[in-house]
């Protein structure tokens, strides 16, 4: 498996070579890499989102469906942050207020 994969990525690195020279489109580069890829994984079957994700980050274009998990994690967080932040300051002036009313 270790030789085929390595035999693949050769192969792939040839093929990207011709389509840099324009011996070969692009459109023929991606069936010829799918075929490989295929025939690598021993499966006629990729998953929608990595064809999704290798047709559109060949265009260097990134999914609306990709990052969304990300955004809302960072949202999350961020919220999260801010209320921390909020409880930290009304107890500190908390603790302000008692210092200087004695």
């Amino acid at each position: 498996m270790i030789s085929l994969a390595t035999g693949a990525e050769a192969q792939l690195r040839r093929w990207s070579n011709e389509v840099a020279a324009g011996s070969m489109s692009f459109a023929e580069y991606r069936e010829r890499r799918a075929g490989l890829i295929r025939q690598v994984v021993g499966s006629e079957e990729v998953s929608a989102d990595e064809a999704l994700l290798s047709n559109t980050a060949e265009r260097g274009e990134v999914p609306e469906e990709v990052g969304k998990g990300r955004v809302r994690e960072s949202l999350l967080h961020g919220k999260v942050l801010f209320s921390l932040t909020l409880i930290a300051a009304v107890v500190g002036l908390l603790v302000l207020a008692y210092v200087l009313k004695w």
